[in-house]
């Protein structure tokens, strides 16, 4: 494992680890027929505690916009 490996994996495990839910993570672990380890976190705060700080959260304009600007065809 490469040092960027271990600091990235680091860093996930101090942002994502107090947050675990086990409970939620037994019943995610059962979803996918034991298949992989889960925290237990659903996905806005998981995808939240992996957002860098140079990384603004997506502000959802982006949808909207080409939702806006399809053209409705009767």
């Amino acid at each position: 494992m490469t040092d960027l490996t271990a600091t990235l994996l680091e860093r996930l495990d101090e942002h994502l680890l107090p947050a675990a839910d086990p409970v939620r993570a037994a019943a995610q672990a059962a979803y996918m027929k034991g298949q992989f380890p889960f925290l237990g976190l659903p996905a806005p705060p998981a995808k939240a505690g992996t957002r860098g700080p140079g990384r603004p959260a997506p502000s959802g304009r982006g949808r909207a916009a080409v939702r806006r600007n399809r053209a409705v065809v009767p």
